[in-house]
């Protein structure tokens, strides 16, 4: 990793020896830093190239590579690339869960219902209001897709997502209800 990040530095000798007593005196340090952070060594190794990569291409900045602030400045980097790092990680988990979730949505069917058949679920359905039974009874009746729902009632996807999820839950509720009678 050090050659590559020694041609960022530039053809000065002066300042690559410089660049390489950095690299030595600071990779243990930076390693440890971003270990703490990403709680493995793939993610730490990966977190610490891009640190050295950042402050290889600004190493003109730093005046004594041995000083306290120098060391602050650089455990900064550290902390800040592997807070990116997470923030990326955590964006990534949230659109895989939406898209799982979404999935979920669009693959249920009425056997999640148990005993009751399409016919009861139906004359249940034309019950609720609407604003449920609309979306509900074009989802798994008709069978459109999502986007044709949304097309047909004029609304956005993520509100047909949302009232097929409350037409369920309310469709639940009165299937308890009757179970109680």
């Amino acid at each position: 990793m050090i050659t590559l990040l020694m041609t960022l530095i530039g053809d000065d000798p002066k300042e690559q020896e410089r660049f390489r007593q950095f690299y030595y005196k600071y990779q243990e340090h930076m390693y440890f830093r971003a270990r703490y952070f990403m709680r493995n060594e793939q993610d730490a190794l990966d977190v610490m190239q891009e640190a050295f990569i950042s402050i290889a291409k600004n190493f003109g900045k730093i005046g004594d590579i041995n000083s306290t602030e120098t060391k602050n400045y650089i455990m900064t980097i550290v902390e800040n690339k592997a807070r990116n790092e997470l923030t990326k990680a955590a964006r990534r988990r949230t659109a895989e869960e939406a898209l799982l979730a979404q999935w979920k949505l669009e693959h249920q069917t009425w056997e999640q219902y148990g005993k009751y058949t399409e016919a009861d679920i139906i004359e249940l359905m034309l019950t609720m209001p609407e604003i449920y039974s609309g979306p509900l009874y074009m989802y798994h009746i008709r069978e459109m897709h999502i986007k044709e729902i949304a097309e047909v009632l004029g609304i956005t996807m993520p509100a047909v997502r949302k009232r097929l999820e409350r037409a369920r839950i309310t469709l639940k509720e009165m299937i308890g209800e009757e179970d109680h009678e």
